[in-house]
């Protein structure tokens, strides 16, 4: 294996390594979301109480709106390219990435969907 052949693959495993953990950095960016507006309205948001769309902070709203449907798409297709990788090259290494991008979609998603503090609702009104 050259220099540069070396230096692609530890790119390429550094970028699987940041897909895999992209569902945390959403939970991560949401309370960042959440703090914002209890630092600015002076109370836990609530279900349209203040509306997300209304305070102001527009980028974490792009973010967590778009970025929830995205991180899925992305998770889907390095599952499907880290399972060809290990096919193809008969190398059963890239399966612990396959499995820490199933685990981190599986915490965001049990977050998203019990929601415990009604969040979600207030978010997604």
């Amino acid at each position: 294996m050259t220099k540069n052949e070396r230096d692609i693959s530890r790119i390429v495993t550094r970028v699987k390594w940041v897909i895999a953990f992209l569902p945390l950095l959403w939970i991560v960016i949401f309370w960042i979301l959440v703090l914002h507006t209890f630092l600015k309205v002076g109370h836990w948001p609530k279900y349209n109480n203040p509306d997300p769309k209304e305070i102001g902070f527009g980028l974490y709203s792009f973010i967590l709106f778009f970025g929830l449907f995205f991180i899925w798409i992305v998770s889907i297709y390095s599952i499907l390219f880290n399972l060809i990788e290990a096919v193809l090259y008969k190398d059963w290494r890239p399966i612990k990435n396959i499995l820490l991008v199933v685990a981190c979609n599986l915490v965001q998603f049990l977050f998203v969907r019990l929601d415990f503090w009604n969040l979600m609702d207030w978010l997604y009104d």
